[in-house]
Parts: C-alpha cells; structure tokens; sequence
C-alpha cells in the first residue's frame, strides 16, 4: 500500500516533500489522487532544481495534487554563488506559467553543485543574500504574489549562518516563517 512507502511523522501535520526519486517524471493524477487519499492534504513540489534550473515536472505534478484535492506550495532550491536572484525567480516563474501555487519555500541546504552553494565561512555573506532573496520575492511583482518561507535544519542553519540564533529576521518585514526539519 503506498501509505506504507510514504514519510510517517509523530506529528499531525500531513505533508509530502517532493523531490528525486519521485519526480523524475511529473506525478500523475491517478499518483496524486492516492496521495491524497492516504490522508496527505498538502504537497509541497520543487519548482527550482539545486543546479539553477527550473523543474520541468513542476507543472503537472502541480495540476494533478491540484486536481486531487490536495492544497500546493512549491520549493526553491537557490543557486547561490552561479546565478542572479531575480533571473532564478524569473525563471521558475517563468517554468511555472499559470499554474496555481501557495506559498513558495526557499530551501537552504547543502548545494550538489560547487558553483552553487553557500559559503562555509561568510555567515554574513549567507544572511545577506537569503535577506536579498526574501526581499526580491516579496517586493518584486510578479512574486510577491505569492508568500514566502524559508526551509532548512538546525545543522543547516548553523553550518551556513553560524548558529540557531542567526539570521532570523529576515525578509522586508521580518516575518518569514522558517520550517525547520528534524530528524529522528
């Protein structure tokens, strides 16, 4: 049964993270509809591939939860040290068209791609361009008509910004909701 393929969590909360392997193909309707029938309500899909590109898969896999019921965000994976903001925003935007999403999740990890990642060293540099990207995507149109979080781990989040305590406030407003994961 595919409940018992899927991530279980102690918590109440029912949501399916989305990535490799289950997207190297776009999630069919049939996929997404038993998705939602194990009782997962929301589907947070990548938009924004680790190497500065934009999934392709995105769109359909976001029309399918869409069409099952299921609520949708999407997640960016930023390229940080190759790429400028605004033409990976565009981009994804762009790869998504008119399909309908709710909040977008920058998702702050370890890059695969060297040109990619963040530095080990400059917590500064790092916060400085997170709050640039919060910023951007939520003052530029047509972004900002979407909300915006910022997903990652403790590990993460200390490796890049020098401790739990770092980096918190960003965004224009000093509002940005920060999922953080942990494992058990």
């Amino acid at each position: 049964m595919l409940r018992d393929l899927l991530p279980s969590s102690p918590f109440s909360l029912s949501l399916l993270r989305l990535a490799s392997p289950f997207t190297l193909q776009p999630i069919s309707g049939d996929v997404a509809q038993c998705i939602g029938n194990a009782g997962y309500d929301k589907a947070v899909v990548r938009a924004w591939r680790s190497g500065g590109e934009p999934d392709t898969n995105a769109p359909a896999s976001l029309l399918a939860f869409q069409d099952a019921g299921v609520e949708t965000d999407v997640y960016f994976f930023p390229c940080v040290g190759g790429m400028d903001i605004t033409a990976q925003l565009k981009g994804m935007v762009n790869n998504l068209g008119s399909t309908m999403w709710n909040r977008t999740w920058f998702d702050i990890e370890e890059n695969p791609k060297p040109s990619c990642d963040w530095s080990s060293t400059n917590f500064t540099a790092n916060c400085e361009w997170l709050t640039e990207l919060v910023t951007i995507a939520q003052s530029t149109p047509p972004f900002n008509e979407h909300p915006v979080g910022v997903y990652s781990s403790i590990r993460i989040w200390n490796l890049f910004f020098g401790g739990a305590d770092q980096c918190t406030g960003i965004g224009a407003r000093g509002d940005v909701p920060i999922w953080c994961t942990f494992f058990f």
